[in-house]
């Protein structure tokens, strides 16, 4: 039976190998179940009017290709050149915005599905602070901006695992991201910013940490 007190936006933030995912899709099962309409999608790299500043960089040496097994990443060094890392800002973040409407308000509101989002703009803005390395951002207009699109009533859970954990779970994860020492230290101190994120401990066994949340939303919605 449907459940009409689930909040429509429910969204999954954490650093790389935290456990996202795993958890969206478990989320997704359970609604599912109670005859939800769902829909899953993932807010992050939403690149569009950014498109031409990126291959700019990727011109200029801002940005390296960096082969890894069988694909290649991008690593951004931003940081040496400002202006170019503010216009990415700009631009990604009206990108952000553009994607929100087609990604989440229309499933939202002219669907009525309930939204479950892997990354959101937490993440977007760890991206810039990171690419950047410019730790003001998190008291910017640009986070501002980012923050004006948290939903109403909208749960974000922020999972939080051991670095040694990740580790285990994602031994390549470090070699994906040049920066995920950085990354790992941002997301462990997100909460301390954006105290409305809800904390996870994602450490433990991972079907007790899917009970955990389902519990958190029953909780926060009493």
């Amino acid at each position: 039976m449907t459940n009409p007190q689930i909040p429509k936006f429910i969204c999954f933030v954490g650093v790389d190998g935290s456990g996202k995912t795993y958890h969206l899709e478990q989320l997704k099962a359970t609604l599912e179940l109670q005859e939800r309409r769902v829909h899953t999608t993932w807010l992050r790299m939403n690149y569009m009017l950014t498109k031409p500043v990126l291959l700019f960089c990727r011109l200029t040496g801002l940005t390296a290709r960096v082969p890894v097994d069988d694909t290649v990443i991008s690593v951004h060094h931003f940081y040496k050149a400002p202006g170019i890392a503010k216009a990415v800002q700009v631009l990604h973040t009206i990108d952000t915005y553009i994607a929100f409407v087609i990604k989440v308000l229309i499933p939202m509101k002219l669907q009525n599905k309930t939204v479950l989002c892997d990354r959101f703009v937490y993440d977007v803005l760890i991206d810039f602070i990171v690419e950047s390395r410019d730790d003001t951002l998190y008291q910017s207009r640009i986070a501002r901006w980012l923050q004006v699109l948290v939903p109403k009533n909208s749960i974000v859970f922020l999972l939080k695992t051991d670095k040694a954990e990740i580790l285990k779970r994602r031994p390549d994860v470090t070699r994906y991201d040049h920066d995920f020492e950085t990354r790992y230290i941002h997301y462990s101190e997100l909460d301390t910013r954006y105290p409305q994120l809800v904390v996870i401990d994602n450490n433990l066994n991972q079907d007790i940490a899917v009970k955990l949340v389902l519990r958190r939303v029953i909780e926060i919605l009493k």
